[in-house]
């Protein structure tokens, strides 16, 4: 078999970078496959290589310029941008299904003039009813010389009839049997691994199914005001007026009929039940029906977890023009119901003329944008929590030195954390100035041991200290 290396190698590099449209940001799967080398990949196994001896379609005479022709459009073929190109596509196709026809009538399964839409096997119910009307009749023998009259609709409906099916067990992320089903293939796809199963549903199953077909739009998503302008902007192509007046019309029949708490084994996926034609407005095709639920999945996860995971705010002007105003500590902002910072209820003693001015400080809420998390052992001589790190910087640019502070709670019971910034620069030269920032910097855990903070003993607990916690389940 040969390859153009080069050219699979350079579209699968690329293709790292590409997020837009990627399978890839649907999900992560570890060992994904590049959609470049796999479609080539499935081309080169379908397609006869035209310098085999065994190869049924070339004359040994041309073989060089056969090869170089199928070089030229796998490279075509593995270009992002003509992953949907239809000319490049049913080119490929075009010599699958010219090499399978060459084989079959090699084999005798076939006769060059036999009638192929009439003598066509029969296909499973739930695979037929997927295909197109049967093009006109047309035969092997058209296939394997690429007569001019034959047309996509027949090359593919060769493909679903009489091509080997293309068969992956250990299909992951799905790249092999995705690209074998662009090309044309009659695919399975299987994998044992739960989390690839629900990738293979929804990159190869439920886009193929539902393809063309609206449902209505889920009521919770109903309510979402931002979700809903996207929607009739994007999908509906409403200008802003229009959509206005479709936010108002919800809004009405909101009024009428009021919002119903369903429970979470209530709620049905519309895509499972027939289209309702009777509400068109509020129709939606699958690529917004995915994001309404992804929706629906982030509120119930914000209501089960946001305690876990605080919003402090700040007091503080939106437009700061210099203004002078008395700083004030952070304050955690309590929650809503639905797991939402409850920031209102801080700024209620303003008026709405002082908030209307956005010069005015008030309580802006400041959601966390990382968290630091450290492995925890208990001191063997005081008890205490010791929290293992091996430094303490958080930043250590020129222009934004931080450190992560760390004092003995009033209990000596473990650390109270804190945060300096601008920590200044320490030192005549570079050799000082970096042990001078080690020194600071210094967290409770070298390849010595750790120390504890709280009691100052220094390595109080050995490498083979923390081991042993670790193996009885002591380490935090």
């Amino acid at each position: 078999m040969a390859l153009p290396l080069d050219a699979i190698n350079r579209e699968a590099a690329r293709e790292k970078s590409i997020r837009h449209g990627h399978p890839s940001t649907l999900h992560l799967w570890w060992a994904r496959r590049p959609l470049a080398a796999c479609r080539a990949v499935v081309c080169a196994s379908l397609w006869p290589d035209p310098a085999d001896g065994n190869c049924p379609l070339i004359d040994p005479e041309i073989e060089a310029t056969e090869r170089a022709k199928l070089f030229d459009l796998i490279e075509e073929l593995v270009k992002w941008e003509n992953r949907n190109n239809p000319r490049v596509i049913n080119a490929a196709r075009l010599e699958i299904a010219r090499s399978i026809a060459a084989n079959k009538v090699a084999d005798k399964e076939l006769k060059d003039d036999t009638p192929l839409v009439a003598n066509a096997p029969s296909l499973p119910e739930e695979q037929a009813k997927y295909l197109p009307k049967p093009p006109k009749e047309y035969t092997a023998h058209d296939l394997r010389f690429k007569m001019p009259s034959l047309t996509p609709e027949q090359v593919n409906h060769f493909l679903a009839h009489y091509a080997p099916p293309v068969l992956d067990p250990f299909a992951g992320g799905g790249a092999i049997p995705l690209e074998a089903m662009r090309l044309g293939c009659e695919t399975t796809a299987v994998d044992i691994n739960p989390v690839a199963w629900f990738i293979l549903k929804c990159t190869l199953e439920y886009p193929q199914k539902l393809a063309g077909q609206t449902r209505l739009l889920p009521e919770f998503i109903l309510h979402n005001d931002t979700f809903m302008a996207e929607f009739f902007k994007k999908a509906k192509g409403y200008g802003k007026a229009e959509t206005r007046a479709a936010l108002k019309r919800l809004h009405d029949r909101f009024k009428k009929k009021p919002k119903r708490k369903a429970k979470d084994d209530q709620i049905s996926f519309q895509f499972q039940q027939e289209p309702d034609e009777a509400d068109n407005e509020l129709q939606a095709d699958l690529a917004w029906h995915v994001p309404a639920w992804g929706q629906w999945v982030l509120d119930r996860a914000r209501r089960e977890l946001a305690q876990y995971y605080p919003t402090y705010a700040d007091f503080e002007p939106i437009k700061k023009d210099e203004i002078a105003y008395e700083h004030q500590p952070m304050r955690l902002v309590p929650l809503k119901g639905d797991g939402t910072p409850d920031i209102d209820s801080f700024n209620d003693e303003f008026t709405q003329e002082y908030l209307d001015d956005k010069r005015n400080p008030r309580w802006v809420a400041k959601p966390t944008v990382a968290y630091l998390w450290a492995r925890t052992v208990p001191c063997k001589n005081c008890r205490a929590t010791i929290p293992l790190l091996k430094t303490r910087w958080l930043c250590k640019k020129s222009n934004n030195r931080v450190l992560l502070t760390m004092e003995p709670n009033a209990e000596k019971s473990g650390v109270t954390f804190g945060v300096q910034y601008n920590v200044p620069v320490v030192g005549g030269n570079t050799a000082q100035r970096r042990e001078h920032d080690k020194r600071i910097g210094a967290g409770t855990m070298s390849r010595a041991g750790a120390d504890c903070p709280c009691c100052g003993l220094k390595t109080i607990m050995t490498m083979e200290d923390i081991r042993v916690v670790g193996q009885v389940s002591e380490l935090g």
